[in-house]
């Protein structure tokens, strides 16, 4: 959620301490401009006129769980940092109205107020920072308080050359998996732009995600859409563009991208949004899982991931990885902030993992599941043909643990590969994980694209496969108790749900209030648990 705190009542201290309740509720009224000359605190000048903003109203947050030791470690080299024991404040660097400074230090006087202790020096080595200081301003993007990390602080330079912390923001904390930063939200269904399309193919897009990447307490919504047409020779593709939204006062999404993102160039073909905390600073980046030309003869494409800065920003980052790679999931095993992806790839052998260097690059694993997923064949490759993947704890013992499916039902016995779960022991090695898989209602819808865990029960997104006349042409629900394997059809349907739109199945399924829905209502999916 999203605060506005005063310093009387310093949000910064209260990071030690846990929160509690508001203070009085008395405002002040607006200052009138200031008519002397101002005083400056070194480099920090304030314009000449100047008009300060009263201290708000001081209250009392409540502090969320704090991130881990290892990742303030990780973070506090170059975020600003904020020590409640001494009252200092340290920002390793700060731009000043364009030019770069470093080690500059500002002291809490205990009156609501920041006096600049050690005046900053010019740093050309920097060239990202999460402070900077224009026209009487200095905005933190990002400041450790302890291990919790609070962003969007500003505070305004007074009259008197001292700092007035007014806001400051308590963002939404990254969750360990990507399955968990999905699924575990509890977020109704809501209305997606779909302005990134081409003809009648992709009529709303497959990878979309949120995530709290504006860092203010808010959901915001990152999307990779294609821009090509299959029908047409892989000569003619163009990349795919990445956007992020975020809601206006009306509840409208509107387009943020240029505030976060200089480059948006997406893949040829995302598939799949994973969000994780990737390069261990608490913030949520993104991975695209991504195929390339969905056509013969699909030779998949590099995958992207975009990694947060301390300015606030996203770096687009391609990827050594090659593969058509349908699905993706990730988890922090370790607990340090930098999560492993665990991936699809059909046109090589099979699903892998992608462990974290935490440099923000990866090394590919091809050892950690069980022979028996990687011993497959199909279109000649090692491997069988799976085409989702999640990390995700089904038997509710804290570990986490692999979910994977592909085509179930196929008269070519290499074409099968049912809903199966293999099962963790917490370390992120799945080679001798005990393996269950999901029985299926009929043939009919047999090919797994979503799952959802909750309350015992696995429900099973199901689309008619590779084996039947109507390819992708519906969707079922399936309800599976993962102790006794009892199922359930809850819905069914086939054909179009919106054939203006081009909507037949839904991208994602999502628990709320006891149901299992669309994530776009575009789709109007709801069936109870």
């Amino acid at each position: 959620m999203k605060k506005k705190i005063g310093a009387g009542l310093l949000a910064f201290a209260l990071a030690g301490c846990g929160g509690g309740g508001s203070s009085d509720s008395s405002s002040s009224s607006t200052s009138p401009p200031v008519t002397q000359a101002p005083q400056s605190a070194g480099v920090f000048v304030q314009p000449t006129s100047y008009v300060p903003t009263p201290t708000p109203t001081a209250m009392v947050a409540t502090v969320r769980t704090a991130i881990s030791a290892a990742t303030s470690a990780a973070t506090s080299a170059t975020l600003p940092t904020y020590d409640p024991a001494s009252g200092n404040v340290n920002l390793p660097t700060v731009s000043v109205n364009g030019t770069m400074y470093g080690q500059a230090s500002l002291h809490y006087n205990g009156d609501g107020s920041f006096s600049v202790t050690k005046m900053p020096v010019v740093d050309t080595t920097d060239t990202i920072t999460a402070s900077a200081y224009t026209n009487g301003d200095l905005v933190l993007k990002s400041v450790m308080v302890g291990t919790h990390r609070y962003t969007n602080a500003t505070l305004h330079l007074d009259t008197t050359g001292k700092f007035i912390l007014v806001s400051v923001n308590d963002p939404a904390l990254v969750q360990k998996s990507s399955y968990l930063n999905a699924k575990n939200i509890n977020m109704p269904s809501q209305s997606l732009p779909m302005v990134i399309q081409h003809g009648t193919y992709f009529a709303t897009l497959n990878a979309y995600a949120y995530g709290d990447f504006f860092q203010d307490g808010t959901e915001s919504v990152v999307a990779s859409g294609t821009t090509y047409d299959p029908t047409k020779p892989i000569s003619a593709m163009t990349p795919g563009v990445i956007k992020f939204w975020k809601k206006d006062a009306s509840g409208n999404w509107t387009d943020h991208t240029s505030d976060v993102l200089k480059d948006s160039t997406g893949c040829y073909h995302a598939r799949k949004a994973v969000i994780a905390d990737f390069n261990g600073d608490g913030i949520p980046d993104v991975y695209f899982a991504c195929t390339g030309y969905d056509g013969t003869p699909q030779p998949g494409e590099q995958q992207r991931i975009l990694l947060s800065q301390p300015d606030g920003t996203y770096k687009n980052v391609l990827l050594p990885t090659t593969g058509f790679i349908h699905s993706a999931s990730a988890a922090d095993f370790k607990g340090n902030g930098f999560a492993d992806i665990l991936v699809t790839n059909n046109n090589s052998a099979g699903p892998f993992f992608l462990r974290n260097n935490g440099d923000g690059t990866f090394t590919e694993d091809h050892s950690s599941l069980p022979a028996y997923i990687q011993n497959g064949t199909y279109g000649g490759h090692a491997g069988w043909p799976i085409f989702t993947a999640e990390l995700v704890d089904v038997d509710g013992d804290g570990k986490v643990d692999v979910f994977l499916a592909g085509n179930a039902v196929n008269t070519d016995t290499n074409l099968n590969f049912a809903p199966t779960f293999v099962l963790g022991d917490g370390t992120g090695k799945f080679a001798n994980g005990q393996m269950v898989t999901m029985p299926l209602e009929g043939d009919q819808f047999n090919l797994t694209l979503d799952v959802v865990v909750a309350n015992g029960n696995v429900y099973l997104l199901n689309v008619p496969g590779l084996s039947g006349p109507s390819f992708y042409n519906g969707e079922a629900i399936q309800r599976v108790s993962f102790k006794t394997l009892a199922t359930t059809t809850l819905f069914t349907h086939t054909g179009y749900v919106d054939q203006a739109n081009n909507l037949v199945w839904d991208d994602w399924i999502i628990p709320y209030n006891g149901q299992i829905v669309s994530e776009a209502t575009q789709y109007a999916l709801s069936v109870q648990q």
